[in-house]
C-alpha cells in the first residue's frame, strides 16, 4: 500500500515580500548588466546573437516602461534606446510599441526618464537620417 504524504506551504506576508523584493533584485541586475552590454558592444551583441534571441527581450524590456520603479523603468529605457542604431528586428516589430513608450514617458516624474526619452527619439531621428 502506498503512502501518501501532503506537504503545504505556509506562505506569510513577509516571505511573500521577501521574495518579491528578490525577485526585483535579480531584474534589476539583469537589466544594468544589459545595459553595459549595450552600451559597450551594441553592434557586435545584435550581429553575434541568433536573430531569436531579442524576440523575448524587446517586449519584456517594453514592459518594463511601465515599472512603477522609476530605475527600472530608466534601465529598460536606455536599453531599448541602445538598441537603435543595430535596429533588430524585433525592435522593428515592436517600434509602435517602443513609440507609445516613448510618448507615454514623455511626462514621466523622473528627469532622467524623460532625458532619455528625448535621447531615443533623437537617435530614431538620426538613424532615420
Amino acid at each position: 500500500a502506498a503512502v501518501s504524504v501532503a506537504t503545504s506551504t505556509i506562505t506569510t506576508p513577509e516571505a511573500n515580500e521577501a521574495e518579491q523584493l528578490l525577485a526585483e533584485s535579480a531584474a534589476m541586475g539583469a537589466l544594468v548588466t544589459l545595459r553595459k552590454l549595450l552600451e559597450d558592444i551594441p553592434n557586435r551583441l545584435v550581429k553575434e546573437a541568433p536573430a531569436t534571441s531579442f524576440h523575448d527581450l524587446v517586449p519584456a524590456l517594453l514592459h518594463s516602461l511601465q515599472s512603477p520603479s522609476e530605475h527600472r523603468r530608466k534601465e529598460a529605457l536606455s536599453c531599448l534606446n541602445s538598441f537603435i542604431f543595430p535596429m533588430p528586428g524585433s525592435l522593428v516589430a515592436h517600434m509602435n510599441d517602443y513609440l507609445a513608450g516613448l510618448s507615454a514617458l514623455a511626462a514621466d516624474p523622473s528627469a532622467e526618464v524623460r532625458q532619455l526619452v528625448c535621447q531615443g527619439i533623437v537617435a530614431l531621428l538620426s538613424h532615420r537620417a
